[in-house]
């Protein structure tokens, strides 16, 4: 976590070591950065060199996966959003992302990086139509996760870590919950992410509450697990 302004940003495969958009997204650095020098370049080159040589193995995943999760924020609709594995290719992963609000849906499929250092990475989007699938930019993308995000002014740190059980449709996952002092529009508040164990979704969960009890902010799994597809989808090797 980045001891700085930060955003909360849900998108596909919330994992904690990098992968794809980070949990945590750092506004004002990127704001500040502007035209990376030539030292700064090498240094990134570098440090992207070394994440992808020390990020750890993550479990893969598989034909089948899924992961179903609710976002509320005061004063918007409830969006759930439903993310599906339908092919593993060598290096990347086609994922079915489904956005649901007031009983409506929309579907699009996202490739996504699955290499060492450059996991998440958004390749490709298609939406299908009439059993064809029709090239997209990554805006169709950002359309489908609008209403998950939320801005917090500045994270003050970690308060605690600790190992603790996620109960989804009555089974416990094992999972680490930590929680950050952050401030939202000038006031004090708690910021919490859940991270499964041992699972490709990796950070999965996240809710900012005030002092006083009220839910600023909310991201829930309603479900995750694996099942298999009625699709013609295969896994690539």
């Amino acid at each position: 976590m980045r001891l700085q302004p930060i955003s909360i940003v849900f998108g596909l495969f919330l994992i904690a070591c990098g992968a794809q958009h980070p949990i945590v997204a750092s506004r004002s650095a990127q704001q500040a950065a502007g035209a990376p020098s030539r030292r700064a370049a090498a240094a990134d080159a570098r440090s992207e060199s070394d994440a992808r040589i020390s990020q750890p193995e993550m479990p893969s995943h598989a034909v089948g996966d899924y992961l179903i999760r609710a976002f509320t924020l005061p004063s918007r609709t409830r969006v759930t959003v439903t993310e599906r594995v339908v092919a593993v290719k060598d290096t990347s992963v086609v994922v079915e992302v489904t956005r649901e609000v007031r009983a409506k849906t929309r579907s699009i499929r996202v490739e996504l990086n699955d290499a060492p250092g450059r996991r998440g990475e958004i390749l490709e989007v298609t939406v299908l139509r009439g059993g064809a699938e029709l090239p997209r930019g990554k805006a169709a993308y950002d359309a489908i996760m609008r209403g998950t995000e939320f801005a917090v002014d500045e994270n003050e740190g970690q308060i605690d870590s600790a190992d603790t059980k996620l109960d989804v449709r009555g089974r416990a996952l094992e999972c680490t919950e930590t929680r950050f002092r952050v401030r939202v529009r000038g006031q004090e508040a708690t910021m919490r992410t859940v991270q499964l164990a041992n699972s490709p979704w990796g950070e999965v969960a996240a809710d900012v509450t005030t002092p006083e009890g009220a839910t600023l902010y909310r991201a829930e799994v309603l479900d995750v697990g694996h099942e298999e597809l009625r699709t013609a989808a295969v896994a690539e090797h």
